[in-house]
Parts: C-alpha cells; sequence; structure tokens
C-alpha cells in the first residue's frame, strides 16, 4: 500500500494497490474505508478526496454526486432542502432514505466541498454553497466511468428469462406477474420523478424519457406474455 500525504494537514492515507481503495488514517488513529471519511473535523480540514483517472464510479458515492450536483444546480440552498432533494432522487432509483442522512452531507462541508454562506438559528435553514473545491470533485465524478451498478440485477433476470422454460406453466406465470408488478412500482417512480423535475435541463428529461418508454415496453411484454 501507498501513503500519500494529506494536503495541509501533515496527516497520512494509506491507499491499496489500486489508488483507489485502502483506508483514511485520522489524527486519533481511527481508520474508515474510502469512499466515507472518518467523523474528525480536525483530520479531514484541508483535504480533499481525489479520484484517480482509472477509478470507476461505485454506488458509494451516488450521494456525493447527487448532493453536489443538485446544490450545483441551484448555487445556493437552505441545508435541509438539499438534504430532501437528494433523498427524493436517490428513492426514485432505489436508493435507501436512511443513506442520505445530514450528518452524510454534513461530511461535504467537512471537506471543504460545500459551506455555509448564510447561518441560521436552525441549522437545517442554514444557506449553503458550493466551493472552488466542489465544483472540481463534481467534475471529477462527472467525468469518470461508471460501473454498472445493476449489472448483476440484469444479469440475474437475463438468466431466469433464459430458463424460465424449465418450470410449470403456473409456476411461470407467476414469475411474469412478478416481474410485471415490479416494472409497475419501478415506472411509477420514474414518473413521479418525471413529474417532480419537469423543470430540468431537456437533455436530462429526454434521456428519463427514454427510460420510462423503455420500462413501459418491457410491462407491455410481460404483461401479453403473462
Amino acid at each position: 500500500a501507498a501513503l500519500v500525504q494529506q494536503r495541509g494537514t501533515g496527516r497520512q492515507v494509506r491507499f491499496g494497490q489500486d489508488q483507489g481503495s485502502g483506508e483514511w488514517v485520522c489524527c486519533h488513529g481511527h481508520t474508515t474505508l474510502p469512499p466515507v471519511m472518518p467523523l474528525c473535523q480536525s483530520a479531514v480540514a484541508g483535504y480533499r478526496y481525489t479520484m484517480q483517472r482509472d477509478r470507476t464510479l461505485m454506488p458509494a458515492e451516488a450521494l456525493r454526486l447527487a448532493a453536489l450536483g443538485v446544490l450545483a444546480g441551484h448555487e445556493t440552498m437552505a441545508y435541509a432542502a438539499l438534504a430532501t432533494e437528494v433523498r427524493l432522487f436517490t428513492a426514485s432509483y432505489g436508493g435507501s432514505p436512511i443513506d442520505v442522512m445530514s450528518s452524510s452531507i454534513e461530511l461535504l462541508r467537512f471537506e471543504s466541498l460545500i459551506e455555509v454562506v448564510e447561518k441560521a438559528d436552525d441549522p437545517g435553514d442554514a444557506i449553503v454553497a458550493l466551493t472552488a473545491e466542489g465544483r472540481e470533485e463534481l467534475e471529477a465524478l462527472l467525468q469518470s466511468p461508471v460501473k454498472t451498478a445493476g449489472a448483476y440485477a440484469k444479469l440475474l433476470t437475463a438468466l431466469k428469462m433464459r430458463f424460465l422454460h424449465l418450470l410449470t406453466d403456473d409456476q411461470r406465470t407467476l414469475q411474469r406477474e412478478l416481474f410485471a408488478d415490479s416494472l409497475e412500482r419501478e415506472l411509477a417512480r420514474l414518473l413521479d420523478l418525471r413529474g417532480r423535475l419537469s423543470g430540468e435541463h431537456p437533455d436530462f428529461l429526454a434521456w428519463l424519457d427514454l427510460d420510462i418508454d423503455r420500462v413501459k415496453a418491457e410491462l407491455i411484454w410481460f404483461e401479453q406474455h403473462a
């Protein structure tokens, strides 16, 4: 493993051989696995996680990308509103709301990726904005290749469809109905998302419409072959 000096702190971060795994080492000797930062502000101050060129986006970085992207689009937002928007968006794609906690977004402030520009009595009403470091991190995330999170789900679906004929008629019918039910729930989530984000950039809406059309087509096929 390689040791990389933290910028401006004198601390060291130990990375694995792929320069994308390993552990953070904070000033108190605590360690955590990336991309989770140690809950120690003095350990993360002045340090920003730098993504390697050959590193692909992982599911755990979805929250990071969502929060930075939403904030970049609004320039400034109330802290609680940012957390809510990220939660609603990630939940539309199957993300767990538990993963989108204010404490998680708070880590972005510890990393100097977002900053409070207007304080409030209620921390949730404080206005936050993207920092220059946050903009750099967002650009790095957006330019990194995506490791398809649903690859295994797609593979398992293909395998089930390939060998579905080995079941009895009733068993096949039940499986197809279950597939249809799952697609109906996915379609409902996407349509709800489309309605809530109708004012977003046309390119995103066009891509979202394609995803909706795909789900509709699959649903029709399963309903016709149930």
